[in-house]
Protein backbone atom coordinates (compact mmCIF):
# COMPACT_ATOMS: atom_id res chain seq x y z
CA UNK A 1 0.00 0.00 0.00
CA UNK A 2 1.70 3.62 -0.71
CA UNK A 3 0.52 5.39 2.58
CA UNK A 4 2.36 2.45 3.76
CA UNK A 5 5.14 2.55 1.68
CA UNK A 6 5.54 6.17 2.41
CA UNK A 7 5.89 5.58 6.09
CA UNK A 8 8.39 2.93 6.05
CA UNK A 9 10.45 5.48 3.11
CA UNK A 10 9.94 8.06 5.61
CA UNK A 11 11.31 6.33 8.71
CA UNK A 12 14.18 5.02 7.27
CA UNK A 13 15.31 8.31 5.21
CA UNK A 14 15.41 10.12 8.57
CA UNK A 15 17.59 7.26 10.06
CA UNK A 16 20.40 7.60 7.08
CA UNK A 17 18.87 5.08 4.44
CA UNK A 18 19.27 5.52 1.14
CA UNK A 19 15.59 4.15 0.02
CA UNK A 20 14.45 3.43 -2.93
CA UNK A 21 10.87 2.09 -3.35
CA UNK A 22 8.53 0.06 -6.08
CA UNK A 23 5.44 -1.42 -5.58
CA UNK A 24 5.36 -4.12 -8.86
CA UNK A 25 7.60 -7.40 -8.08
CA UNK A 26 8.59 -7.87 -11.12
CA UNK A 27 9.84 -4.02 -11.42
CA UNK A 28 11.82 -4.98 -7.58
CA UNK A 29 13.30 -7.64 -9.35
CA UNK A 30 15.70 -5.62 -12.05
CA UNK A 31 15.72 -2.58 -9.92
CA UNK A 32 17.65 -5.59 -6.89
CA UNK A 33 19.71 -6.91 -9.89
CA UNK A 34 20.95 -3.19 -11.05
CA UNK A 35 21.06 -1.39 -7.53
CA UNK A 36 22.06 -4.54 -5.68
CA UNK A 37 21.46 -2.78 -2.54
CA UNK A 38 22.16 -3.39 0.88
CA UNK A 39 18.53 -4.82 2.05
CA UNK A 40 15.48 -5.42 -0.13
CA UNK A 41 12.74 -4.87 2.01
CA UNK A 42 9.51 -6.44 0.66
CA UNK A 43 5.53 -6.59 1.55
CA UNK A 44 3.99 -9.68 1.06
CA UNK A 45 1.01 -8.04 -0.71
CA UNK A 46 2.82 -6.48 -3.69
CA UNK A 47 1.22 -5.91 -6.74
CA UNK A 48 2.42 -8.21 -10.10
CA UNK A 49 4.23 -10.90 -8.61
CA UNK A 50 3.98 -11.14 -4.52
CA UNK A 51 6.91 -10.36 -2.18
CA UNK A 52 7.47 -14.26 -2.29
CA UNK A 53 7.33 -14.63 -5.60
CA UNK A 54 9.86 -11.53 -5.92
CA UNK A 55 12.51 -12.85 -3.57
CA UNK A 56 12.31 -16.16 -5.12
CA UNK A 57 13.69 -15.02 -8.47
CA UNK A 58 15.75 -12.35 -6.75
CA UNK A 59 17.64 -15.29 -4.69
CA UNK A 60 18.27 -17.18 -7.99
CA UNK A 61 20.86 -13.96 -9.11
CA UNK A 62 23.78 -14.73 -8.51
CA UNK A 63 24.89 -10.82 -8.46
CA UNK A 64 22.35 -10.60 -5.76
CA UNK A 65 23.31 -13.17 -3.64
CA UNK A 66 24.14 -10.75 -1.08
CA UNK A 67 21.25 -8.74 -0.68
CA UNK A 68 19.28 -8.95 2.80
CA UNK A 69 15.78 -9.92 3.19
CA UNK A 70 13.20 -8.11 5.14
CA UNK A 71 9.15 -8.97 4.53
CA UNK A 72 7.16 -6.76 6.20
CA UNK A 73 3.48 -7.13 6.00
CA UNK A 74 -0.03 -5.86 7.77
CA UNK A 75 -1.55 -9.01 7.43
CA UNK A 76 0.93 -10.77 9.97
CA UNK A 77 -0.32 -11.61 13.85
CA UNK A 78 1.03 -9.12 16.24
CA UNK A 79 3.62 -10.11 18.71
CA UNK A 80 5.73 -8.85 21.39
CA UNK A 81 8.47 -10.64 19.45
CA UNK A 82 11.08 -8.81 17.27
CA UNK A 83 10.12 -10.31 14.51
CA UNK A 84 6.83 -12.12 13.80
CA UNK A 85 7.71 -14.80 12.16
CA UNK A 86 10.10 -15.58 8.85
CA UNK A 87 9.41 -17.01 5.52
CA UNK A 88 11.67 -20.00 3.85
CA UNK A 89 12.26 -19.87 0.20
CA UNK A 90 14.20 -22.90 -0.99
CA UNK A 91 16.82 -23.04 1.31
CA UNK A 92 16.45 -19.34 2.70
CA UNK A 93 14.64 -18.52 5.94
CA UNK A 94 13.76 -14.22 5.73
CA UNK A 95 12.34 -12.71 8.74
CA UNK A 96 8.99 -10.80 8.67
CA UNK A 97 8.02 -7.68 10.73
CA UNK A 98 4.74 -6.08 10.79
CA UNK A 99 4.28 -2.89 9.85
CA UNK A 100 2.61 -1.96 13.27
CA UNK A 101 6.09 -2.39 15.14
CA UNK A 102 7.88 -0.21 12.41
CA UNK A 103 9.62 2.10 14.65
CA UNK A 104 9.98 -0.12 17.99
CA UNK A 105 11.57 -3.28 15.69
CA UNK A 106 12.29 -2.54 11.88
CA UNK A 107 15.83 -1.00 12.57
CA UNK A 108 17.02 -3.67 15.21
CA UNK A 109 15.96 -6.16 12.29
CA UNK A 110 17.88 -4.85 9.50
CA UNK A 111 20.95 -3.82 11.47
CA UNK A 112 21.27 -7.45 12.00
CA UNK A 113 20.70 -8.91 8.33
Amino acid sequence: DETQAKTIEAFLRKHSYEVTVCHDGKAAIELARSQQPDIFIADIAMDGLNGSQAVQRISMIPECSEIGILFLSALLPQTDDDAVGSIKIGEHIFPCVSKATLGTRLLPVIENL
